[in-house]
């Protein structure tokens, strides 16, 4: 008797630690919740603020907010182009070995290293997009007499 008495307590004490864990994770979630809904009553403060201010000073804002995206992209666009180029001795690499392949791969990282692939790159793309014609797409090929 004493052990089922003991086995029913030990039951109803992580019952009662479930339904007290239950309870914070609902606590937490509704103070989330209610963080995000003044996150966005702020959000709309702020708007409805921006939309009473001078049209130029907005304009001047939205202009400083697209270079700054311009910038991101560039930066963006630049740490991709490096890392093609730390990338490009794993692919030389992977081809196989010799005693060529590894001078290739030390000269390789030492131009990755200088930026000179980046650079190349880059000459590369605006040379390719100098080069298309605008009408490339309509022209059609004519057979040779």
């Amino acid at each position: 008797a004493d052990a089922v008495a003991e086995l029913v307590r030990q039951r109803q004490e992580e019952r009662d630690d479930a339904a007290r864990a239950s309870r914070r994770r609902r606590a937490e979630a509704a103070a989330a919740i209610r963080a995000a809904d003044e996150a966005a009553a702020e959000e709309r403060r702020k708007e409805e603020d921006a939309a009473r201010r001078s049209d130029a000073e907005l304009k001047a804002e939205a202009a400083e907010r697209r270079s700054r995206e311009a910038a991101r992209a560039g930066a963006a666009n630049l740490a991709r182009l490096k890392d093609r180029c730390r990338k490009a001795p794993v692919r030389a690499r992977a081809g196989g070995g010799g005693v060529k392949a590894a001078a290739d791969e030390r000269d390789e990282k030492r131009k990755a290293r200088n930026g000179v692939l980046i650079r190349k790159e880059l000459a590369y793309q605006a040379k390719i997009a100098a080069a298309r014609p605008p009408s490339a797409a309509s022209r059609v090929p004519t057979p040779a007499a």
